[in-house]
C-alpha cells in the first residue's frame, strides 16, 4: 500500500497557466478514495532527505533544468533505497547538469520537430 506520492513538479512554462495547475491539483482527487495521497509541490528545494523519507514515490513532471549536488544526492538515493521514481512526460528535460539523474530518468530529450499538416473534419457536426 502506497502512503503517499509527492504530486508533480509543475514545469516552468505550465505555471503560467493557472488552469493546467488547477487541473494538476485535482487530478489527484480519485486516489484518496484508494488510500493513495498525493503531496503536491512546486519546490525543487523538497528533493531532501528529510522531505523525501515521508514518501514512497515521488513524481516529477517539470522543466527544472538543473539540480544542485545535493539534491541530486538525496534523490538518488532515494530510489537506491527502494523507493518510487516516476518520471513523467516533460521530465526528461529535467536535471540536465546531472548524468546520473538523467540516466535515472532514463533518457534526455532531444527536441521537438514541427512540421504542417493538413486537417480533415471527420465529423461536421463537432465544432472546430
Amino acid at each position: 500500500m502506497i502512503r503517499r506520492i509527492t504530486g508533480d513538479l509543475i514545469p516552468w512554462p505550465h505555471r503560467r497557466s493557472p488552469r493546467i495547475g488547477q487541473t494538476g491539483r485535482n487530478s489527484s482527487a480519485g486516489f484518496f478514495k484508494d488510500g493513495i495521497n498525493i503531496t503536491y509541490t512546486t519546490n525543487p528545494d523538497d528533493l531532501n532527505d528529510a522531505t523525501l523519507s515521508k514518501y514512497d514515490g515521488l513524481m516529477v513532471y517539470a522543466n527544472y533544468d538543473t539540480i544542485s549536488q545535493s539534491q541530486a544526492k538525496a534523490l538518488l538515493q532515494y530510489v537506491k533505497s527502494g523507493k518510487g521514481f516516476i518520471p513523467v512526460h516533460c521530465a526528461s528535460f529535467c536535471f540536465r547538469n546531472n548524468d546520473e539523474v538523467v540516466k535515472l530518468i532514463g533518457g534526455q530529450f532531444s527536441t521537438h520537430k514541427t512540421d504542417t499538416f493538413k486537417m480533415v473534419v471527420v465529423d461536421k457536426k463537432i465544432p472546430y
